[in-house]
């Protein structure tokens, strides 16, 4: 269950990385 959560917050600090404005959207 922790790995499939790091996993997904991960994903999420990467995907703010890349586009701020798509992360604030889905947020």
């Amino acid at each position: 269950m922790k790995k499939r959560f790091d996993k997904v917050y991960q994903f999420k600090i990467t995907l703010k990385g890349i586009k701020p404005p798509i992360w604030r959207r889905i947020q």
